[in-house]
């Protein structure tokens, strides 16, 4: 994967690439621009994760994600600095992603750090994968 020169970012992807860059240049070998305009930086996970890749991508020019290649691991950022502080977390397992579930319903997806318990509600069960799997594990 390389960077589409074709197509023009937004501003707002214009913005987070040029953030996440500066401190993972290594990086821009998997960053994108969509027909849109919008950025996706997608790393692949080390192997033996189950993260699949890290995702740092924009949305419609006006909101930045950061995700894990699984279904419903995603978290909407305020800003590029706070993304790039989260990416740092995620990838050092400071912290995990948890995606809580009732039977086969998402109910909510958040952060927490090592050898945090979720808060579940009765039937419910939360999913906890961390970059390197070093804290994955399933909690009811």
């Amino acid at each position: 994967m390389t960077t589409q020169d074709h197509t023009v970012p937004n501003v707002l992807a214009e913005k987070a690439k040029s953030v996440v860059l500066a401190q993972f240049p290594e990086w821009a070998v998997f960053a994108e621009i969509n027909e849109e305009g919008d950025l996706e930086i997608a790393v692949p996970a080390p192997s033996g994760s189950k993260a699949g890749s890290l995702v740092i991508a924009t949305q419609n020019g006006e909101d930045l994600w950061i995700r894990f290649a699984l279904p419903y691991m995603a978290y909407i950022v305020d800003e590029e600095l706070e993304m790039v502080e989260i990416a740092k977390k995620l990838i050092s397992e400071q912290v995990s992603f948890v995606v809580v579930l009732e039977g086969e319903e998402w109910k909510e997806t958040t952060l927490l750090r090592p050898n945090e318990i979720p808060a579940l509600k009765p039937g419910q069960q939360a999913q906890i994968v961390s970059w390197l799997g070093t804290y994955d594990r399933e909690v009811a």
